[in-house]
């Protein structure tokens, strides 16, 4: 059965991986990259929607998890105009979202929780969702932290550091549940299947890993496989922990298992996963740079 699913961001590094997992699977998928800055033109994507429509849309324009991407000017439009056009259409909208929209002063979330933005970041992440459950059809996924080979996340910039022989500073009260690049992307492909078959489950959902870790912990186990998988030589930075006020990121999953039926996994699992694709770019980039 032909389905559709256009993604708004293609070329961001969870863009990119959902894209791929996708494909794989045999959606057809509409890869927009010269005009995907024009997502918060209301007649641009009103047009575009109208003329190809998709059976599904997928919003992770100007996503990432700690909102280095994120235009905050145009991010609140593109969710109006991505609503207008889909309600236009007939077609749901997936809205990807994150831990921001809590304050991280308790020790987890779930979708029972009243949000409250932890920060300006958090802030617009909110007010997207508010646009976003306009829309009958919506499905609001939030994310823990996220980890990937590429990109600026929680793992490249420690594992960075610990192979240029620097020192890792982290945040020792710091507390998430870890996804990877490619666990999200399995997550997105069993809910974009699950719809394509007639699944009405809307509303907010949580995705995290089956359990938690603080930042040292994480920054340690990141130390511990570079020393002991990978051919890298001699490391020897350490982890060195800041004091920091107790914060927050991880988040309850069941409501997504209960409806969906997806189990999650354990945070180590995805960093695994990522921190060899990692390690691989690495050492493909400096034997390019060595020659």
């Amino acid at each position: 059965m032909f389905y559709s699913v256009l993604i708004t961001d293609t070329q961001c590094a969870l863009g990119a991986v959902i894209v791929k997992e996708l494909l794989e699977s045999s959606f057809d998928v509409t890869i927009l990259s010269d005009d995907s800055g024009r997502w918060h033109e209301p007649d641009f994507t009103l047009a575009y929607l109208a003329k190809n429509a998709p059976n599904l849309v997928i919003n992770n324009f100007g996503w990432s998890d700690n909102g280095n991407s994120l235009n905050l000017e145009n991010h609140l439009a593109v969710a109006q105009c991505l609503v207008d056009g889909c309600r236009n259409i007939g077609s749901p909208l997936i809205q990807l979202s994150n831990y921001r929209v809590f304050s991280g002063k308790k020790s987890g979330f779930i979708e029972s929780d009243e949000p409250v933005a932890r920060d300006n970041i958090g802030e617009v992440y909110l007010n997207s969702e508010k646009i976003v459950e306009a829309l009958d059809k919506h499905l609001i996924l939030r994310l823990g932290w996220v980890l990937g080979a590429s990109g600026t996340n929680l793992l490249t910039e420690i594992a960075s550091k610990f192979v240029a022989g620097d020192d890792a500073a982290i945040f020792s009260e710091r507390r998430g549940s870890p996804v990877g690049h490619h666990d999200v992307a399995r997550i997105i492909l069993a809910l974009v299947k699950q719809i394509s078959c007639g699944s009405e489950n809307w509303g907010t959902f949580h995705y995290s890993s089956s359990d938690a870790c603080t930042e040292g912990e994480f920054a340690r186990e990141v130390l511990s496989e570079l020393q002991s998988s990978f051919d890298l030589g001699t490391i020897t930075a350490n982890v060195v922990e800041m004091d920091s006020e107790p914060v927050s990121a991880a988040l309850g999953y069941k409501r997504l298992m209960d409806n969906f039926g997806i189990q999650p996994k354990m945070w180590r699992q995805s960093l695994s996963t990522e921190l060899g694709l990692w390690v691989n770019h690495y050492q493909q980039h400096k034997t390019s740079c060595d020659q």
